[in-house]
C-alpha cells in the first residue's frame, strides 16, 4: 500500500490522513487530532509516541508521548477506526488466502488415484507427480515384503476425500454437515460443489479432474 505520509515524517494533517485512512470512518466520533494520530500511526510503522508527536500533541519527553499514545489507542472509537483500517489493507490478502484454502480442499476432495499411479500399477515417483497434486500426499511409507523382506514398495498416504468434501461444504454453505447426522454428503451437495468448482476452474483455464474408478494398489486413503 502506498504511503502518502512518507514524505512528511514530522507532521500529519487531516487532508493527508484522509488519503491514508478508509473513507468509512465518518460514523466514529473522532476529533481532528485523533484523526491525525491514526493517520500517523498507520503510516509510521505503528509507533505510538511518534504518532502522538506527528499529530501535534505537546509533550516534553518520550515517556509523555508514550503515555498519551497508550491512552488514545485504548479509546473505543480509535480502536474501531484501526480495525476498519486493517480490514481495508488486509482484504486482498484475505480473499487470496480464502481462495487458496478452498482450492486446497477442492484438490483433497476430488483427487483421483490414477494421478499417483503408473500404468503398471506402481506408484509414480514424486518427481513425476504434478506439483499441484503433491499437497494431497500426507505421508510416504516404505513397505518391505517377500520371504526375506528384500523387496520394497512405496505407499502414499492420501487424505480422506469425504472429510475434505465436508470441509468444502462448510466453507461454501456455512453449515457443518456433521451437525445433521454427519456421514457422507448427499448427492445434491456433491453436485452443487462440483458445479461451483467446475465453473471456477473453467474460468481460470485450469484442467478438470478426471472421473475414474479409484485403484487400491499401493495407495492408502486415510
Amino acid at each position: 500500500m502506498n504511503n502518502p505520509a512518507k514524505h512528511f515524517p514530522d507532521q500529519m494533517t487531516v487532508p493527508l490522513a484522509k488519503k491514508i485512512l478508509p473513507k468509512n470512518l465518518q460514523h466514529l466520533p473522532l476529533n481532528p487530532r485523533e484523526y491525525k494520530f491514526i493517520g500517523a500511526y498507520c503510516s509510521n510503522g505503528f509507533k505510538g509516541p511518534d504518532a502522538a508527536r506527528q499529530a501535534g500533541y505537546a509533550c516534553r519527553t518520550h515517556a509523555q508521548y508514550k503515555n498519551i499514545a497508550h491512552e488514545i489507542l485504548n479509546r473505543s472509537h480509535v480502536m474501531e477506526a484501526l480495525k476498519l483500517y486493517f480490514e481495508q489493507i488486509m482484504k486482498p490478502y484475505k480473499e487470496r488466502l480464502e481462495y487458496e484454502v478452498m482450492d486446497r480442499y477442492y484438490k483433497r476432495a476430488t483427487y483421483t488415484v490414477d494421478t499417483f499411479m503408473q500404468s503398471n500399477g506402481r506408484v509414480k515417483p514424486l518427481k513425476d507427480i504434478p506439483e499441484e497434486w503433491l499437497e494431497c500426499i500426507d505421508g510416504v511409507e516404505e513397505k518391505w515384503f517377500g520371504k526375506d523382506s528384500s523387496q520394497m514398495t512405496i505407499i502414499y498416504k492420501l487424505p480422506n476425500r469425504d472429510s475434505a468434501l465436508q470441509m468444502l461444504y462448510k466453507m461454501v454453505t456455512g453449515y457443518d454437515p456433521n451437525d445433521n447426522g454427519g456421514g457422507m454428503l448427499p448427492a445434491d451437495a456433491r453436485t452443487r460443489l462440483s458445479n461451483i468448482f467446475t465453473a471456477a476452474m473453467t474460468a481460470a483455464g485450469k484442467p478438470q479432474p478426471k472421473n475414474v474408478t479409484p485403484q487400491k494398489a499401493q495407495i492408502e486413503e486415510e
